[in-house]
């Protein structure tokens, strides 16, 4: 079994790796527990932060590794959507959004979409707020994969960039990034600029898996979960979220406005299975909340405070 449908592990050798680190990745704490093995010879062991509540592996793929690894997935995944149903998750985001955009009549918007693939959801959520009022969306696309969706509407703008750098401060209404924190090694720095791409009121979406407690699940029952490791070396679940702005130095002030387990990826119709397992693990949470782990993946909407909000 795999914890993605579009990933599978690599066992890595002792040159595709950095050494092992000691400190977290997202709070640079020492103070982190083995909790789970990812392969052994050469040994890389899931680490749990006990400051943070990050998951992550305790060696780190290195660049050229990822590159190769990634490579490979764009030359054989024919496939650039991996949501069943993408303007579900369009409609998700633009929904829990809207409260803190505020009115959109007339406005121009920036849509700032980090790990994004071919910009599917961004387009399909500019339309949204098109609909909503917006007089126009600009959307910065940033991802490997270099294919762009087709647009018709030209009060929509799809612009590429290769490194968040070519952001401009303080200018996006709306940072998605979707399944992609997971995937990067080194986070922190990442975390702070797509923040700081947020003007104040705007919100920033995230969506991580958070596996570990279905593959103790799983391990227990002698079957095996596979991680998709080095596809994923972190696993980021309530307990990281619900503390991100205790524990990250983000620069910006933050309120968390949606923090639950994520949406469905599947839909009964194409992946009946699948998805009926998903609810069927998640329902659980709806009463236990934070305290409840069997449930696949975590997401959460965070909004950049104004700054005389953030003081009172």
């Amino acid at each position: 079994m795999k914890a993605t449908a579009f990933h599978c592990s690599a066992h890595l050798s002792d040159t595709e790796l950095l050494p092992v680190e000691r400190a977290c990745p997202f709070c640079n704490s020492e103070a982190r527990l083995a909790v789970a093995s990812l392969q052994v010879n050469p040994s890389v062991d899931l680490m749990r932060c006990q400051r943070c509540g990050a998951t992550s592996a305790s060696r780190m793929p290195r660049p050229q590794t990822l590159e190769r690894y990634y490579g490979n997935y764009y030359e054989e995944q024919a496939e650039q959507v991996t949501f069943d149903r993408p303007e579900r998750l369009a409609s998700h985001i633009v929904r829990n959004a809207l409260g803190s955009l505020g009115a959109l009549g007339g406005r121009d918007l920036m849509i700032v979409d980090f790990g994004g693939g071919d910009g599917t959801h961004s387009v399909l959520a500019a339309r949204q707020l098109l609909e909503r009022g917006a007089r126009s969306v600009r959307i910065g696309l940033i991802d490997h994969n270099q294919t762009t969706v087709a647009v018709d509407d030209a009060r929509i703008e799809v612009v590429r960039a290769t490194d968040l750098a070519e952001i401009p401060l303080g200018a996006a209404d709306i940072v998605l990034a979707s399944a992609i924190i997971e995937h990067i090694p080194h986070p922190r720095e990442i975390l702070a600029k797509l923040f700081a791409a947020l003007r104040p009121g705007g919100v920033f979406y995230a969506r991580t898996p958070y596996v570990l407690p279905l593959m103790k699940l799983a391990r227990a029952a002698h079957v095996n979960l596979d991680f998709t490791y080095p596809g994923h070396v972190h696993d980021l679940g309530a307990r990281f979220w619900n503390g991100v702005a205790e524990h990250l130095d983000l620069g910006v002030p933050i309120q968390i406005i949606r923090f639950t387990p994520s949406i469905v990826e599947t839909t009964f119709d194409r992946h009946f299975a699948r998805t009926l397992a998903a609810y069927v693990l998640k329902a659980p949470s709806r009463v236990f909340k934070e305290h409840y782990g069997l449930v696949g993946g975590w997401e959460v909407f965070i909004r950049r405070t104004p700054a005389e909000a953030a003081g009172n």
